[in-house]
């Protein structure tokens, strides 16, 4: 026992009293109650800081975007009404002219003028004032104006003297310009009224390069305009106002202009609460430190006196040969005290007495842990750390790897292990060494091998242990070879759960029960636009329209509530703003029974809807179509008894009646219109050949200069080595002339008519959104005019007849639809491209073929019509046009054979076979058709002559584009002399 005196022998300090330790104690804690009161201080003011910042931030933001859309608002008003067509006449009869316009405060000297080219104004938004200039004849930004829009700030406004910023868009022609003029006077103090939030902020609008003040919250008046001393205002968040008031600033960018509004917080109001908390709290600790000094001092009395006699008692009774009780008396630290020394005293008589009941408990349970080591139902080993050699192994190790106890004895761990974990196992093992908590170890699973070669997962726990006077660890190897297969194949199965969700091509989203997204693939992000982690936590409903979202919590409810699955659509706002039409599949989630979530599968049907709209107005052009087939078809046969009997009666007359003339002349002008009708609906018949069409483009340009004026330039881009294509050329010259016609007249001011060919190869994905067009290489007609374009609403009609935008008395309304039945019969497609104000291109797609050009017979002169004595078969089932060709046939000089029907046709062929010269049949008629009809006649009078007259061809001649080989065509409506022609010449042809 070392004594004060030894302390003091062996150099020892002397300890020091109990009252210098409630002297530091005190100390200690004012040093850290004056600590705590600091640091609160600068972390309250550090605070204080950063939420100002925040807020000012936040202040100038929000200002910054208000004054951005307030300057769009601004320059858009200025070019729409320099837009608006009826400007040239406010500006030579303003009278009635009203406009109202308002600053960004609300009411101040902001207006909206229109200015003419030399200065004065027609028309404002300010009510004149006698006392201010009338004009702006002598302003630069105007003469700048009239060139181009011009965007100013800070400018003088020569009517109120106000500093302004201006916004001037030219009225075309250079008849003067819409001039917008926001006063920056109120523009700081209004961003201040609507954005600080009711606190003593400064608002500081300075221009782009920090140099000038744009506007100010503070005495507005003053500043606006002014400039800002060199160097600006600096970067430091913390600094002087141009007043000299300490303010804490954030700034933000105004787009467009780069304008910086400044916002600062008077530093002194933000720190104001922080230095009534510091005073305080340094009240609060005085009070407590002296009340800890009157209370450590009570505490000493109380406690150092009664130590001093329990001190004085133990050395006493430490010289007595047989120890005795010490007193028990002063506070309950004290006695306790007392009282441990007389228990120390009555423990060292018990000392040999319980060290001998533990070793007997040790050697007991000794007995034990071999009992529980040797009788375990499961595999358990002894092996020494060094060697890692077998030290004991139980029956059931023995039953379980086949070896016998002996040949365990004989190996060590490793001969279990595979090879290639022999390092894992080393490192297992030796961790020890690196400063492991020695005790229960958790090993893990390990692959193990039984005597007879097979292999098997066991999960190993392990305790250190000494065993013979070696370090050892005791083992316990568990069978978990069936979990493992179950753990791995569920893996698996999630790797291709994952793998399916993530590769998916169909958007995929799972949400919570209160709608919010857990998780989306990749299809889903990219899609809307967003990261995958910005998407996890956001409420569906921020993704759907709001007219939708009623839809899509409902059927999340139903889903929920385990009804049955069903398909509904609604559209997806991607990050752009662009709509995602798709169609929603989704199912419940569960846990243990309980509902989680909902999973929904989304497919993108935008484009299925867009294919459906393309297919909805394909079906009504081709109903419009046959309609109008129909129509002109019957129309043609009463066009040709009408001009037939009026050619008749013209001849019969042998002068020209101007009655008969107006018939006939009104006859021809309803042929053409039927004649169009035709070509839209595909009922014409074509003459198709192997063309280039840069032949016939070179070929119509000196007529399209012509036609399209002066005032519009003609430009053409052939490509040279242009494939080739079947079709019509008279057809394509049609095509060519109602498309120039169609862009002078979007031209009324003159511009560009651009013609273009090219080789173009139109792939699956151009067939895929463009529907009715082939795939493989086509040659592209574009003509493009430089005009007032169309709205989308308008293009969707252009093609159908008797649609026109123009003034009535001015079109048919059936040129597009020419166009368009020329192009589809051709085995075309036709795509138009417009903007209003930016023009209109249309680009014709013709299949290109790998054959020469054909050869154009040259139109032979046309001889007096020689009359002839053959017999005719007329087939027609239409009555009076039927009489008005066998009359016609009759004059002269043919024998006619008249068929009602197809069937009486082949009757009179029979009987009357050895005759027939020529076939004369209707292209279109009940029973049989006249190709049909030709063929069966042919086989029964071998070399008849046919002619096939219609106006337009069946369905299968149509979609050919010509007629069966040998056969001649008459088009509807013919007279007299045209019919003989064609009988005479297909009478003579060979």
């Amino acid at each position: 026992m070392t004594t004060l005196a030894d302390a003091e022998r062996r150099g020892w300090a002397r300890p020091w009293p109990l009252r210098v330790y409630f002297v530091l104690l005190f100390v200690l804690l004012a040093a850290i109650t004056l600590f705590r009161v600091a640091y609160l201080d600068r972390v309250g003011g550090k605070d204080a800081r950063q939420e100002a910042r925040q807020v000012a931030t936040h202040s100038a933001n929000a200002a910054a975007k208000q004054l951005g859309e307030y300057l769009t608002v601004l320059e858009s008003t200025t070019k729409s009404l320099a837009a608006n067509p009826q400007i040239g006449q406010i500006l030579e009869t303003p009278e009635g002219c009203t406009l109202t316009f308002a600053g960004i405060g609300g009411e101040d000297r902001s207006h909206l003028d229109l200015v003419r080219a030399d200065g004065t104004v027609a028309c404002s938004s300010r009510k004149a004032d006698a006392s201010e200039p009338g004009g702006y004849g002598d302003a630069d930004w105007l003469r700048r104006a009239l060139r181009g829009p011009v965007f100013l700030a800070p400018v003088r406004d020569a009517r109120t003297g106000a500093q302004v910023l201006l916004s001037a868009t030219p009225i075309p022609r250079g008849r003067g310009a819409v001039a917008g003029f926001a006063e920056l006077t109120s523009v700081a103090p209004a961003l201040a009224a609507q954005n600080s939030g009711g606190r003593p902020t400064e608002f500081l609008v300075t221009s782009e390069d920090d140099s000038v003040v744009i506007s100010r919250s503070v005495a507005p008046e003053r500043w606006a305009g002014r400039p800002l001393p060199p160097g600006g205002l600096g970067e430091d968040a913390e600094r002087e106002d141009l007043d000299g008031k300490d303010r804490l600033y954030a700034s933000a960018a105004v787009p467009k202009l780069g304008w910086t509004i400044h916002v600062g917080e008077d530093k002194d109001a933000v720190l104001a609460s922080v230095d009534r908390l510091r005073n305080r709290q340094l009240a609060i600790a005085g009070i407590t430190l002296a009340l800890l000094m009157l209370a450590g001092g009570l505490v000493y009395a109380q406690v150092a006196a009664p130590m001093r006699r329990l001190s004085s008692a133990v050395r006493s009774t430490s010289v007595l040969g047989s120890p005795t009780p010490v007193a028990v008396s002063g506070p309950a630290e004290v006695m306790s005290l007392a009282e441990d020394v007389n228990t120390l005293v009555a423990s060292v008589n018990t000392e040999l007495a319980e060290r001998r009941k533990a070793e007997a408990a040790a050697q007991q349970s000794e007995e034990r842990y071999r009992l529980l080591f040797e009788r375990n139902p499961r595999p358990m080993w002894v092996f020494e750390v060094g060697t890692l050699r077998f030290l004991a192994v139980n029956d059931a190790a023995v039953e379980a790897y086949g070896y016998s106890r002996e040949e365990f004895l004989a190996m060590t761990i490793e001969d279990i292990r595979p090879a290639e974990e022999a390092q894992r196992l080393h490192e297992q093992v030796d961790s020890r060494e690196a400063g492991e908590e020695v005790g229960l170890r958790h090993a893990g699973i390990w692959r193990h091998r039984r005597k007879d070669g097979t292999w098997f997962d066991v999960e190993i726990t392990s305790h250190d242990h000494v065993f013979g006077g070696r370090p050892a660890r005791v083992v316990l190897a568990l069978d978990v070879t069936d979990r493992v297969m179950a753990e791995r194949a569920l893996l698996r199965s999630e790797a291709r759960y994952r793998e399916l969700f993530d590769k998916a091509s169909d958007l995929i989203a799972t949400m919570d029960v209160d709608g919010t997204l857990t998780a989306v693939n990749e299809a889903f992000a990219r899609a809307t636009g967003y990261h995958r982690d910005e998407l996890i936590g956001m409420p569906i409903t921020d993704l759907v329209p709001t007219d939708s979202r009623d839809l899509v919590v409902e059927a999340r409810e139903r889903t929920l509530e385990g009804g049955a699955p069903k398909l509904y659509e609604h559209e997806l706002v991607a990050r752009d703003g662009s709509r995602i039409q798709v169609e929603v599949a989704s199912r419940l989630i569960e846990e243990h029974g309980r509902p989680v979530g909902v999973e929904s599968i989304c497919r993108d049907i935008s484009e299925r809807r867009r294919l459906e709209e393309e297919l909805r107005q394909a079906q009504r052009l081709e109903s419009i179509g046959r309609l109008a087939g129909g129509i002109a078809h019957d129309f043609n046969n009463l066009l040709t008894v009408i001009s037939g009997y009026a050619e008749m009666l013209l001849a019969r007359n042998g002068e020209a009646h101007g009655e008969l003339v107006q018939i006939a002349a009104a006859a021809d002008r309803a042929a053409v219109l039927t004649r169009q009708l035709l070509a839209f609906s595909r009922r014409q018949v074509l003459q198709p050949r192997v063309i280039q069409l840069n032949e016939v483009v070179s070929g119509l340009t000196p007529l399209l200069q012509r036609l399209i004026g002066e005032d519009v330039e003609l430009a053409a881009a052939l490509s040279p080595a242009l494939e080739h294509v079947r079709a019509d050329p008279s057809q394509m010259e049609q095509i060519i002339l109602n498309l120039a016609v169609n862009a002078r007249d979007a031209m009324p001011s003159g511009g560009q008519l651009s013609i273009q060919t090219a080789n173009i190869h139109l792939d699956e994905e151009y067939v895929s959104h463009h529907g009715d067009v082939a795939v493989g290489p086509h040659v592209m007609l574009a003509v493009s005019d430089t005009g007032v374009g169309m709205e989308p609403e308008v293009a969707e009609h252009i093609f159908e007849p008797f649609f026109t935008t123009k003034p009535i008395g001015t079109g048919t309304g059936l040129g597009l639809a020419t166009v368009y039945g020329i192009v589809k019969q051709s085995g075309g497609s036709i795509w138009v491209y417009s903007e209003p104000g930016v023009g209109t291109t249309f680009k014709i797609y013709l299949p290109a073929v790998r054959e020469p050009i054909g050869e154009e017979r040259p139109a032979e002169p046309r001889t007096a019509v020689a009359r002839g004595s053959e017999t005719v078969l007329l087939a027609e089932d239409n009555g009076p046009l039927r009489q008005l060709i066998a009359h016609m046939l009759e004059t002269q000089g043919y024998d006619v054979l008249v068929a009602e029907t197809p069937k009486d046709a082949v009757r009179l062929a029979v009987e009357q076979s050895d005759k027939i010269s020529l076939l004369i049949s209707d292209l279109v008629m009940p029973e049989m058709s006249g190709s049909a009809l030709a063929t069966e006649v042919a086989g029964i009078v071998p070399g008849v002559r046919v002619l096939i007259m219609s106006g337009y061809t069946d369905d299968a001649v149509a979609r050919g584009g010509s007629l069966t080989p040998g056969a001649e065509y008459l088009e509807k409506p013919f007279g007299a002399e045209e019919l003989a022609a064609k009988v005479r010449e297909t009478l003579d042809s060979q």
